[in-house]
């Protein structure tokens, strides 16, 4: 079993990082975290190339990405939400998955990026202690989960972090747990 998990956070040792070694832990199989601060790559420039040809007019690290996704099994996103959302950096990558759609719904080919199904959940971060600040992210993410042949394995919200107390920490890392033993299945 592959897990390829995508951390958007800037901080090297946060609590995004903390949940990502947290599953990892306890992951079976091969994992490989890519982090998109330390990423070289171009946000799309809706130049259209995808359009009309397999693949993307850049070649970066999101080629590279783009292969290791289709070789995982488990795909995670990992990031703090920033006003809600998945980080900046984060999104501006994702922007690069317009050649997943235009691959699927706007050329009719054979080929396809995206073959083997993906188990794909979401891991964010938040220093807010309001309900549902997650809502923007949770929309992002649905989309994203569309576009790689992913199957639903839910969301998980370490909140509050500002006033983080061990019982927030010890709860977040016992769903961390039980998304392990749902994807090691």
């Amino acid at each position: 079993m592959k897990t390829l998990i995508i951390c958007g956070s800037p901080r090297k040792n946060g609590h995004t990082i903390s949940l990502i070694n947290k599953l990892s832990e306890k992951l079976n199989g091969e994992i490989e975290v890519l982090y998109v601060y330390n990423m070289e790559y171009s946000s799309c420039i809706d130049c259209r190339y995808c359009n009309k040809k397999m693949g993307c007019i850049y070649t970066d690290d999101f080629t590279i990405f783009s292969k290791k996704l289709e070789a995982c099994d488990n795909f995670i996103i990992a990031s703090p939400l920033y006003f809600g959302g998945l980080t900046g950096k984060l999104m501006d990558f994702f922007s690069r998955f317009q050649t997943y759609f235009s691959n699927n719904f706007l050329r009719s080919g054979d080929e396809k990026f995206i073959v083997n199904p993906k188990n794909v959940a979401l891991i964010m971060v938040s220093g807010s202690r309001y309900p549902n600040i997650d809502y923007i992210a949770k929309g992002q993410y649905t989309y994203i989960l569309s576009e790689v042949n992913g199957t639903d394995f839910g969301s998980i919200l370490l909140a509050n972090t500002d006033k983080l107390t061990d019982d927030l920490l010890e709860n977040a890392y016992s769903k961390i747990e039980n998304l392990a033993t749902r994807l090691n299945n």
